[in-house]
């Protein structure tokens, strides 16, 4: 696990990917005793609030590593956003990263009593985000929860996957992109296992969340060669179902993480990604 964080951390200081944009203003700050960086959009009066949770599996990045991505959406969606520099596992494990999270988004609910959060992440940071919302709404708070935006989100832990949707052929892309991108099925089960939480813990596996249809509105994204698309299509699906106002962009061929890939390649992918993402931000803050 060490290696994936030091070639994963190479990476993310070689490649700064979108370039920060200066005109948001950030300010680092301890909130309850977590790191916090709070980005606040320029000549917007009162804008909406967010919390952001990084990508890393549990068990890496930081809130440095995503400082250009979250000053994009900072400024593209008009949004204060807090985003939460959570402890990493093994070193700490579940429910700690949850914990941490938990106190960030009371600690805002207390500072703006009269706004509701938008929850954002990406990859574990989704998890994070669908986790933190629902464990609010169990607490009471559901009218402060405006909704979820995540980014190929983990979902459902793979052993807490139920029989029928199995055998329905619902849950095939752990094996069918295994070898398509960089969150591999074994990647994903070291970074289950150094994370500690039970498979089926709702708290984990949100898909399994008796909260779940108390959600405002939910806005997710995933490409098609993720080991995660299943866990979005299951997610998805079972919001649907419980009539919970939903939307999900897939993007065909596309692995882990594609939009922020420094390739012009990708260019006018990442165009598409940035502009559906912005639609969907806006979607549910509205």
């Amino acid at each position: 696990m060490q290696g994936w964080k030091t070639i994963v951390g190479k990476l993310m200081s070689r490649y700064d990917f979108p370039l920060p944009d200066l005109s948001v203003q950030a300010e680092d700050k301890i909130l309850g005793g977590v790191p916090t960086r709070i980005y606040t959009p320029p000549d917007v009066a009162d804008p909406p609030l967010a919390l952001y949770f990084h990508a890393g599996g549990w068990v890496m990045g930081s809130i440095d590593e995503e400082d250009g991505f979250v000053r994009t959406l900072c400024k593209l969606a008009r949004t204060r956003i807090f985003s939460v520099g959570y402890r990493l596992a093994p070193e700490f494990r579940f429910p700690m990263a949850l914990d941490d999270c938990l106190t960030v988004a009371r600690s805002v609910l207390e500072t703006y009593p009269v706004q509701s959060i938008c929850f954002i992440g990406a990859s574990a940071g989704g998890n994070m985000a669908f986790s933190t919302a629902l464990t609010l709404v169990s607490d009471g708070l559901g009218d402060r929860v405006q909704g979820v935006v995540a980014l190929a989100p983990v979902t459902v832990h793979p052993d807490s996957v139920s029989a029928d949707n199995r055998d329905r052929g619902e849950y095939t892309s752990y094996e069918e992109n295994d070898r398509l991108t960089i969150n591999t099925g074994s990647a994903m089960r070291s970074f289950f296992d150094c994370y500690g939480a039970p498979p089926d813990d709702p708290r984990l596996s949100c898909l399994l969340h008796p909260g779940l249809g108390k959600l405002n509105k939910v806005y997710m994204a995933v490409g098609d060669a993720d080991t995660l698309r299943d866990d979005v299509r299951l997610m998805r699906d079972a919001l649907v179902a419980l009539e919970v106002p939903v939307k999900c962009d897939e993007y065909p061929g596309y692995p882990h993480f594609s939009w922020l890939f420094p390739s012009p390649a990708l260019r006018e992918h990442q165009a598409l990604f940035f502009g559906n993402l912005l639609s969907g931000i806006c979607w549910v803050c509205e």
